[in-house]
């Protein structure tokens, strides 16, 4: 495909420099297969050019439909390269960082909500939302998987919702690095609106120990048991560690302030395993390396 100098020209050029393009007009390829022939035209294959200005402002490349324009695109290619690339540097720091900037701002949201919900169901209504099911939903949506880099095991197969949701966690970190918390926020606001509204219309939040104990039933005929893994703290501010365990399979381990709120969010980390395996085995999936820790 080649991209005419009059469609470059028209990118709201004001002034002319070499060949017509505006002063200080940089023409950067998004892949090595992009090859500029001359100043006449552009070839590309079979990504498109990123044509890229001095002062940040660019037409979108890599992804074209991403709601934010990376004024360092550098920070895009590192947030999708996934550590089975061994390319020396992943965006395993990028997600740490998204992580934390998501947590922010749809806790920022829930605050915001109508009807002042308290503590415990926006704890409960975040945590829906920033799962790694909900991330991987969001990242599926924007087309990650097809864009992501990776290696070994997870070349040429379906993604498993942890990697999707990784990947998304670490493009919010690239945002925030490239244009700092308020393109980051309202990246996050734009492409988390559905599960966002979801939270936002829920009146109140799923009892996760009793949708445990429902899913439970239904598989493996028996309810889950909770087992107190270990406590820490004084009298007055204890915190205990549970983890849920049915058939004999012990589930990621959650901390609360109470043995009661320790198991809700036990039975949470439960749901998340559960919910994104396939119900069709009446067996517990097995457990992945170092899942009960």
């Amino acid at each position: 495909m080649a991209l005419p100098r009059p469609l470059l020209g028209g990118l709201g050029a004001r002034s002319t420099g070499v060949g017509g393009l505006p002063p200080g007009l940089l023409l950067c390829i998004a892949s090595v297969q992009g090859v500029v022939h001359g100043l006449d035209q552009v070839v590309v294959r079979p990504r498109p050019v990123l044509i890229v200005h001095a002062g940040g402002h660019y037409t979108r490349g890599l992804m074209p439909d991403l709601p934010h324009d990376f004024a360092d695109p550098a920070l895009l290619q590192l947030a999708l390269t996934h550590a089975s690339v061994n390319a020396g540097t992943s965006n395993q720091r990028l997600e740490f960082l998204g992580d934390a900037v998501l947590d922010l701002v749809v806790a920022e949201e829930l605050f915001r909500q109508e009807g002042q919900p308290a503590e415990g169901l926006m704890t409960e209504l975040k945590a829906s939302v920033v799962s790694r099911q909900g991330l991987a939903e969001v990242g599926r949506d924007l087309g990650l998987a097809e864009r992501g880099r990776f290696g070994g095991g997870l070349k040429n197969r379906a993604l498993p919702a942890s990697v999707l949701a990784n990947l998304y966690e670490a493009v919010v970190g690239a945002v925030y690095l490239d244009a700092g918390y308020p393109a980051a926020r309202a990246f996050a606001l734009a492409t988390m609106a559905a599960p966002l509204a979801r939270a936002r219309a829920g009146t109140t939040a799923r009892n996760p120990k009793q949708a445990l104990q429902e899913l439970s039933q239904a598989r493996w005929g028996e309810p889950p048991r909770y087992e107190l893994l270990r406590e820490r703290g004084s009298d007055h501010a204890r915190a205990f560690q549970m983890s849920a365990v049915i058939a004999d399979r012990r589930f990621p381990s959650a901390w609360g302030r109470t043995h009661k709120e320790a198991e809700g969010w036990a039975a949470h980390e439960a749901l998340l395993v559960l919910e994104g395996a396939s119900p069709a085995s009446g067996a517990p999936p097995p457990a992945a390396p170092g899942e009960a820790d």
